[in-house]
């Protein structure tokens, strides 16, 4: 199914430089005819090495190394032109629906990593705050646990 039948607009793509990332970037490129229409943006933390003390040519140079990084990752694993792939700095989940509202977005591809169940009842999960405020629909994609969770239940069981 293209995007086009689902909603006009961007499709965002949160990016953590995680194989679950390229996973759903990978999906991404599946829903859309055209390249273009896809937006990766990756949340910093908003006092990134002291940046924000020493204004804006530390971000620009933060924002220049990794979307470096990016470039040479997807390059790597996909035959693809440049994406657009941008550098916001603050909480995770509040600046993913802030850069899909800026970016008039149609649809947010993120993934849900399972995490430990204390974890997530103490603070939440980013996917979560982002699917309860986000402006346009989200395509979930449930990736598979970890491997240590995978080892410890098969010792568990034993």
């Amino acid at each position: 199914m293209m995007i086009s039948r689902l909603r006009p607009g961007a499709v965002v793509v949160p990016w953590d430089f995680s194989k679950e990332a390229e996973q759903e970037l990978e999906t991404a490129f599946d829903l859309v005819d055209d390249l273009s229409m896809i937006r990766v943006v990756h949340v910093a933390p908003s006092d990134t090495s002291g940046a924000a003390m020493a204004g804006e040519t530390v971000y620009s140079t933060i924002r220049r190394d990794l979307n470096s990084k990016f470039q040479q990752q997807i390059s790597e694993r996909f035959a693809c032109p440049e994406v657009n792939f941008y550098v916001v700095h603050g909480r995770v989940a509040p600046e993913i629906v802030a850069f899909a509202q800026q970016y008039q977005a149609g649809l947010i591809v993120m993934g849900t990593r399972e995490h430990w169940a204390v974890a997530r009842l103490l603070r939440g999960s980013t996917t979560s705050e982002v699917l309860h405020t986000a402006p346009c629909p989200i395509l979930i994609l449930r990736h598979n646990r970890s491997a240590e969770y995978s080892q410890l239940r098969s010792l568990s069981a034993r």
